[in-house]
């Protein structure tokens, strides 16, 4: 099994701090306008709003918006009530807190992330698709706390919802080569359909740190 192409998305090379603070306000400033003007070509009329604006009725453990998110934008939408209603529901607030804490994992290392609104059919059931822009591209969204089997569940169903998948993985016990070792067997399974176009982004916990690694999908085929 092949691990090379998998990396950790942090500066592994050896640079003068100005340097690397200069490679990094370039690098910011790229993001932020692939991720810019892709959120105006795929939806020129929605509005957005810093997460750090927002302010959920909900109370709780489930609702908490950590600091540290103006960076990180919000299709006002998410945070729009229906007519009937004064505020988001409990499941819409739960969830759009969850990817506002998930989007911050990414935006830590110079992502530039726009989560997107929620589209509905006309019965009013949401109609499942990507969650947030990653620097310009589509991201599913995905947070673990159980099993490394769940990381699989989790990896499938985004298969059949696009091409680019962020899985934060909360349980302390899986590590790096878990995750590898699992998406290997996963994608050189025979019955494995969901195609080997787009990334796989995953973080894991190491002590008190959050680790983010990305590769490509067709590198994982063997």
């Amino acid at each position: 099994m092949q691990t090379a192409h998998f990396r950790p998305i942090y500066n592994m090379k050896t640079f003068p701090a100005s340097a690397r603070m200069e490679a990094d306000t370039v690098r910011a400033r790229e993001n932020a306008r692939k991720t810019r003007e892709a959120a105006g070509r795929l939806f020129p009329h929605e509005r957005w709003v810093g997460a750090q604006t927002i302010k959920l009725a909900q109370e709780g453990p489930d609702f908490a918006i950590p600091n540290g998110v103006g960076h990180i934008k919000v299709a006002k939408s998410r945070v729009t009530p229906s007519k009937k209603r004064r505020s988001v529901s409990d499941n819409d607030a739960r969830t759009l807190a969850k990817e506002i804490r998930q989007a911050k994992v990414l935006a830590d290392k110079d992502a530039s992330i726009f989560i997107l609104p929620k589209m509905k059919a006309a019965d009013g059931a949401y109609i499942h698709g990507p969650d947030a822009l990653v620097n310009g591209t589509l991201y599913e969204f995905k947070t673990i706390t159980g099993s490394i089997d769940k990381v699989e569940r989790r990896f499938r169903e985004s298969r059949e919802q696009g091409q680019n998948v962020f899985i934060r993985i909360l349980n302390p016990d899986i590590s790096r080569q878990n995750v590898i070792r699992k998406m290997y067997n996963v994608v050189n399974d025979p019955k494995y359909t969901g195609g080997f176009e787009g990334s796989f982004v995953f973080s894991v916990r190491q002590g008190r740190d959050e680790i983010v690694y990305r590769m490509k999908i067709k590198d994982l085929k063997r």
